[in-house]
């Protein structure tokens, strides 16, 4: 059952009637501002935000190479960039234009398609927080109560082919999870209305008893994690229950074990209330803080619904906190209408810039409903940044009277962005509804896992490719700047002096230029080319497809430096049959992608028995000795 007010739920037992009719009547006003923009003024507005045809000339223009087609036919509450390019979406939805039936989460290729291998993950209520983990499995979160025949209580894990993850059981919830955050460690923070309004699962899904969080008046709508383990909620909430209450409006800091953080002050965000639909103010006293984003320097940038923070009326809608809690007056964002807006989402870019994401009318000319804006980092607009004007979905395909809103704008690792909420955005003639994605606003991201080895007067430097449009990495050698360049995932630098300590920088890039820099191990070549390091071969993400041509193995092996792969596939212990057999060459250490083609004798196999097979890779690296890794795997039987 979803309320008159944008995002907010109604709560099954909510008996408090005085908190039921403030939210609604909030709601209700924030609607009529929103409907008063006309057709033809978004028409109008939209015909002339179109593309440019390069994107380096503007960020922020939709990308029209990603188009949701079917699209959701409601609403999109949350987005989630997958390590394999792909973005996994959760919401209001249950069926995709041309009658798909998806329910209330889906994943979307990377050119916004909806994903086939991903099924219908038969999820009963809504979906409002997604989060995607390194190994393809979702977590997903909402006020559902059963995936499938299989009862979940408000969070459940998804398998990569959209059926649930047995493995992870949560606890019964009282109350709906509107935000999960991912611990490096595998355990999961959520927040919402339940009892406790902030837990800690472990990677199974059991409550960890060890996060004793303090009792909180009202709801928590968000979860961040700083990089000390230490927890940002942000929310509906003004003060602690439970003993003496500690008053902290909107945002509090917890400690690793759940405690408050006395450290963290109160940070006074709150909502005057008294404005009208043309005013600055908002309509009544109900504030919250729906996205919270933690800098590198401690401080942290919230957004929501509030018109004053820590009696500074200028602040509204998007603010920045100090380490202590206190005001960033250093951050003064442009002004907004906030009888007629609400902020969703902050997203930190990595060069300090700010998109804030939402449904909001700036104070200033044009005073255009909104979905996203680009802020410098002291808060003022950045012009460089076309701002997205977002305007009601078209009834029919949409019966459903949502909120025109951006509810989620994360950021893929190429630097594009993503949209996501109920609104149709009109770009150069095409319509993008619930769905859209910007050309890169920032320079790329840097990449993950750099691995150097030595080699004579030589060092061979890998890492795991980023994904999205990247037009390739540099990498470059301290001391002495030598560099080798690549569009694959390693190269090997020469012309380096024996005995000589290196560490080698790797960066890439887009349309924007060089990103940021990951450095690797320190190695010290030496004369004859080992330089201490030993050659060595491993083997991940190995799949199999039986299909009418054949059957294959698929399988990403990573080496140490440049030589030769051999792959096969063999059966028996004594006397190997080989199955299927691949080779390959590399120029430099790094990951390569290899199938092993079964051919027609392995369909025939397996149509009278599953097949154990063993897969044997090794590597030879130029002018050494080979190595090898062996994985076992049964192919099942294939009628």
């Amino acid at each position: 059952m979803i309320s008159c007010f944008p995002g907010k739920e109604s709560i099954r037992g909510l008996t408090a009637a005085v908190r039921k009719r403030r939210r609604y009547d909030v709601g209700m006003s924030v609607r009529r501002v929103h409907r008063a923009i006309s057709v033809s003024a978004f028409t109008a507005l939209a015909l002339a935000f179109s593309a440019p045809a390069s994107h380096a000339a503007a960020a922020g223009a939709i990308d029209p190479s990603f188009r949701s087609n079917p699209y959701p036919l409601q609403e999109v509450r949350a987005a989630a960039p997958k390590p394999d390019g792909k973005i996994a979406i959760g919401g209001i939805f249950q069926t995709f234009s041309g009658a798909t039936p998806m329910s209330f989460a889906a994943v979307m290729g990377s050119n916004g398609a909806l994903d086939t291998g991903f099924g219908d993950p038969l999820i009963n209520a809504d979906v409002y927080a997604v989060a995607a983990q390194a190994d393809g499995k979702l977590l997903v979160a909402g006020d559902f109560n059963q995936v499938g025949a299989t009862p979940r209580s408000r969070v459940a894990r998804l398998n990569a082919n959209g059926s649930l993850d047995g493995s992870f059981n949560p606890p019964a919830l009282d109350g709906n999870v509107y935000s999960v955050a991912l611990q490096p460690d595998g355990k999961v923070i959520i927040g919402g209305t339940f009892a406790s309004r902030v837990a800690r699962l472990n990677a199974n899904g059991s409550l960890d008893t060890s996060f004793s969080p303090p009792g909180l008046n009202d709801w928590v709508r968000s979860v961040a994690l700083q990089p000390d383990g230490k927890v940002i909620i942000g929310g509906d909430f003004t003060a602690t229950t439970g003993g003496a209450p500690v008053t902290r409006q909107r945002v509090a800091r917890l400690n690793a074990d759940g405690s408050l953080d006395t450290g963290f002050g109160n940070p006074g965000i709150i909502c005057r209330g008294g404005g009208t639909p043309g005013g600055q103010e908002c309509l009544n006293t109900f504030a919250f803080v729906d996205s919270i984003a933690v800098q590198a320097d401690g401080k942290l940038v919230v957004a929501g619904l509030f018109d004053s923070v820590q009696g500074n009326t200028n602040i509204r809608g998007v603010a920045r906190l100090n380490a202590d809690g206190s005001l960033d007056t250093g951050f003064v964002p442009p002004g907004i209408n906030m009888a007629a807006s609400v902020l969703r989402q902050a997203t930190l870019q990595l060069d300090g810039k700010l998109i804030v994401a939402g449904s909001f009318y700036r104070t200033a000319a044009p005073a255009t409903q909104t979905g996203a804006l680009r802020l410098n980092s002291d808060g003022t607009v950045d012009s460089d940044f076309a701002a997205v004007p977002i305007g009601s979905p078209p009834n029919p395909p949409f019966s459903f009277g949502g909120s025109t809103e951006v509810f989620a704008a994360p950021l893929q690792d190429d630097g594009k962005l993503v949209l996501a909420g109920y609104f149709e955005i009109n770009s150069g003639g095409t319509q993008y509804f619930g769905l859209a994605r910007t050309y890169a606003t920032v320079p790329q991201a840097a990449p993950t896992s750099v691995s150097a080895t030595a080699g004579d007067a030589q060092a061979s430097v890998s890492w795991t490719p980023l994904t999205g449009e990247i037009s390739g990495y540099t990498v470059t050698a301290s001391p002495g700047g030598a560099s080798c360049t690549t569009t694959t995932s390693g190269c090997t630098i020469t012309g380096l002096a024996n005995g000589t300590s290196y560490t080698f920088d790797v960066r890439a890039t887009n349309s924007f230029g060089p990103g940021p820099a990951r450095q690797s191990n320190a190695v010290t070549p030496t004369s004859g080319g080992g330089g201490g390091s030993t050659p060595s071969v491993s083997v991940s993400s190995i799949k199999s497809k039986v299909s009418k041509k054949g059957a294959y193995i698929t399988s990403r092996v990573r080496v140490s430096g440049a030589g030769k792969i051999d792959q096969r596939a063999t059966t028996g212990s004594k006397k190997l049959a080989t199955r299927c057999r691949v080779s390959k060459t590399t120029s430099a250490a790094g990951t390569q992608t290899l199938k092993c083609n079964l051919g027609s004798k392995g369909r025939k196999a397996l149509k009278k028995s599953a097949l154990k097979l063993t897969l044997r890779t090794g590597f030879t690296p130029t002018g050494g000795s080979a190595v090898f890794a062996n994985k076992a795997l049964t192919l099942k039987r294939k009628r």
